[in-house]
């Protein structure tokens, strides 16, 4: 049928931005968001994990020195190959300040894997090449959730991959560092709002009595694999006989996102009643109307770009060998999320086009750690760690819905036969409950805390193990 005006739609952006802001990745791995600062993930090793993440001054001897500080490839032996997988399971809600009503988060367990093999090139030249996963996001909430026009079904993939060298400058000193070649890829499922959407005139469905929350699309938001260069380097001190002292720094690393945008049409089973505003017959189906969004556009598919910078990283710490079986340690984070302020999505359409706003701060993250080598075969683990959000409290929102974090390790290692050792490690985090909206603003609203509407928990189990075998 034919009509005599044109549907201007909106499609809500700020979600994808937000993940795409943290991205870092590929496509054949899945993994949540709820681990450490920002969208960062520290799981790259369990035997690290089980001592709270405390590895820049000491790191295991597994190969995931490669990450948390390059310089530990120095001095080693022979061949080292490690990998392993890390579960995480996320539970949580969001409640409603109006009506008390409660959603609960409905992701799948996650799975972030590493890989690792280091090489002793000499006594003092060591080299090896990493695969692991710093950055992701998964988190899925029911369709019918008010926040599923900010995104229901949203998956971050990503693997850093990195060939590493580390070098021994004399008997105290190390150095060390890698090349990281980063592949990213994110998807989007978010519902449209016909409420928000206007016709000719500029009059928009809100004001023709639709009311708000009336999904009648949702859009599906690809970006394809994406590739970014970076480096990762780290120095080592033995200080005395007992404490080390490390550090590391990875270098910010930009990509350019190149992906595409579909649409699908949501039955609204709205009839049209005499005299409407659209000039359509009494009983006219709107679905039949909106029907041409969908087919002449706006929102047919379309190609989409956009450039993210990622944010560096700088880690310190101690390691103390309080006896000759039990050592302690201690690392600080820093993570520069702040130069993420805001990003530019560039559609086909370019009346879809959206520049936002995120205004991240920079996060800190504290760890400490304790291992105790029982004897030859047997080493237990645990750790604590205390990090601050990145979000600040205008952008807390269903797809980024972090806060100030406890967490609480505990690890255990094995070596059942000579060259080959079993980590196990245990994850708890415990998120503060914080205060956030399901919803983004109006056209022309300022993004505030006055847009807060609700409250969200959320916590997760982590389950790790780590296979390596060294010849």
């Amino acid at each position: 049928m034919e009509n005599t005006y044109k549907l201007r739609c909106r499609v809500r952006l700020r979600a994808l931005l937000v993940c795409l802001a943290m991205a870092v990745g590929v496509t054949f791995m899945t993994f949540s968001e709820v681990q450490a600062q920002g969208f960062g993930i520290y799981e790259q090793s369990t035997c690290i994990t089980g001592r709270g993440g405390t590895a820049v001054a000491n790191p295991c001897a597994d190969g995931s020195a490669i990450y948390f500080n390059p310089s530990g490839l120095a001095g080693t032996t022979g061949w080292t190959f490690s990998g392993g997988v890390t579960n995480i399971i996320q539970d949580g809600d969001f409640t409603f300040d109006d009506t008390r009503e409660t959603t609960d988060i409905d992701s799948p367990v996650s799975v972030v894997p590493h890989f690792y093999a280091m090489y002793g090139a000499t006594e003092r030249l060591g080299v090896g090449v990493g695969a692991y996963v710093p950055f992701g996001l998964n988190t899925r909430w029911p369709a019918e959730f008010q926040g599923a026009f900010s995104g229901f079904d949203n998956n971050l993939q990503s693997i850093y991959i990195q060939p590493t060298v580390g070098y021994q400058l004399t008997d105290r000193v190390s150095v060390g560092g890698g090349l990281i070649i980063a592949v990213s890829t994110v998807e989007l499922n978010q519902r449209l709002d016909l409420a928000e959407q206007t016709v000719e005139g500029g009059i928009s469905f809100a004001q023709l009595g639709i009311p708000p929350g009336t999904p009648f699309g949702e859009a599906r938001l690809d970006a394809d694999p994406s590739v970014g260069i970076g480096g990762n380097f780290g120095v080592q001190v033995q200080v005395t006989d007992r404490l080390n002292f490390g550090t590391r720094f990875t270098t910010p690393i930009s990509i350019d996102y190149d992906g595409e945008a579909t649409f699908q049409q949501v039955a609204t089973g709205i009839t049209l009643p005499a005299d409407n505003p659209l000039g359509a017959p009494a009983g006219t189906p709107l679905d039949a109307i909106l029907q041409q969004s969908f087919t002449e556009g706006p929102l047919i598919t379309q190609d989409l770009e956009t450039e993210i910078t990622m944010p560096a990283q700088l880690v310190a710490g101690l390691s103390f060998q309080a006896t000759e079986r039990l050592n302690l340690m201690f690392d600080y984070q820093w993570t520069g999320w702040s130069t993420l302020e805001g990003v530019v999505l560039d559609f086909a359409n370019d009346d879809l086009d959206s520049e936002i706003v995120l205004n991240y701060n920079n996060s800190h993250g504290f760890r400490t750690g304790a291992e105790f080598e029982v004897d030859d075969i047997w080493t237990l683990r645990a750790g604590y760690i205390y990090n601050t959000a990145a979000s600040p409290d205008e952008t807390v929102t269903p797809l980024a819905p972090e806060a100030d974090r406890n967490r609480f390790t505990v690890g255990l290692g094995v070596k059942p036969i000579t060259g080959v050792e079993l980590n196990l490690g245990y994850h708890f985090v415990n998120q503060n409950d914080r205060r956030g909206r399901t919803r983004g603003p109006a056209p022309g609203q300022e993004i505030t805390t006055d847009l807060n509407d609700g409250l969200y928990s959320l916590n997760a189990h982590i389950v790790g193990t780590t296979l390596t075998v060294r010849l």
